[in-house]
């Protein structure tokens, strides 16, 4: 065998590495790391190979599964790679808020209306707190002003990207800026309007 194999880390990197795949495969398959072993042992030996699958294989998944079962226990027992599965959707979920929050420091710093129009939220949402209407308009107030912050943010997207397709001016170019822009103003009027209704129903 391979003096990296016998040699104390070189030992525990190889295992880990197989264990690691072996937890994957019986997460998917819904088995336990012993039962895909087995079954790869099985493979093994219809192929007429020596090596010694099992030890290594089942030493680093075991390894690893001793360091998640305490996890495996908090959450639902009795479903292997549940753990794993929560960590994986913790990962997606934070990579997705860090694009989100990129997002938005691009609109802050380019876009000089969507910060206007998130003052113009703020103050919005103290008005309400003082006038204490009812809580639909609140609702309605609070939805339509995170509305526009996002019609902004697409429109800010719109933008990038026909900038980085060309820089040169083209028709059809200038008609997608303007169709954004348009879909904002829309928008816009739209939470003036809300507003109004609003302050006629109150006074």
């Amino acid at each position: 065998m391979n003096n990296a194999f016998s040699a104390g880390e070189g030992k525990d990197t190889y295992d880990g590495a197989l264990g690691f795949d072996v937890l994957n495969m019986a997460r998917w398959c819904g088995r336990t790391p012993a039962v895909i072993v087995a079954q790869l042992n099985n493979f093994a030996t219809l192929l007429g190979s020596t090596f010694e699958f099992h030890r290594h294989a089942l030493a680093g998944a075991l390894q690893l599964e001793r360091c998640l079962a305490s996890c495996h226990a908090c959450l639902i027992r009795g479903q292997p790679g549940a753990a794993m599965w929560l960590f994986d959707e913790i990962r997606r979920i934070g990579q997705t808020a860090g694009y989100s929050l990129a997002g938005w420091q691009h609109g802050w710093r380019a876009e000089k209306s969507l910060r206007q129009w998130a003052y113009v939220n703020l103050v919005a949402w103290v008005a309400l707190i003082a006038l204490r209407p009812p809580l639909w308009a609140c609702a309605l107030i609070v939805a339509q002003g995170l509305l526009l912050l996002a019609f902004e943010l697409v429109n800010s997207a719109i933008e990038a990207t026909i900038d980085y397709i060309s820089t040169a001016r083209h028709p059809l170019a200038k008609a997608a800026k303007d169709t954004g822009s348009a879909a904002v103003a829309v928008m816009g009027l739209g939470y003036i309007a809300t507003w109004v209704f609003v302050l006629l129903a109150l006074f």
